[in-house]
């Protein structure tokens, strides 16, 4: 087993050296004074600009089914479950496991 202390020992460490190596590898590039010779760049034309707002939604679909008859089907379906529950559980329809 490893102590712990030589554990956070080396992740230090490796932070350490990732922090130098990092800083040694990926150096800014020097800034260079600008040529006199160059004239300054045209301007770029402008493009219209996309909006970042989401379009509207679409107007939502008109209603196929009435209330009258959802209601009605939820009446009947609950009607039909109390005349079961008197009844005995329906077996599952999942197999036994033979034994």
């Amino acid at each position: 087993m490893v102590p712990t202390w030589t554990l956070l020992a080396a992740l230090a460490a490796g932070l350490i050296l990732g922090a130098l190596g990092s800083r040694l590898l990926f150096r800014p590039a020097a800034v260079t004074a600008p040529a006199q010779d160059v004239p300054p760049a045209a301007p770029a034309p402008a493009t219209p600009v996309a909006s970042n707002e989401p379009s509207p939604p679409p107007p939502p679909e008109p209603s196929r089914i009435s209330m009258e008859d959802v209601l009605s089907e939820l009446e009947h379906r609950y009607q039909g479950r109390q005349a079961d529950k008197p009844a005995e559980k329906r077996p599952s329809s999942r197999r036994r496991r033979p034994q």
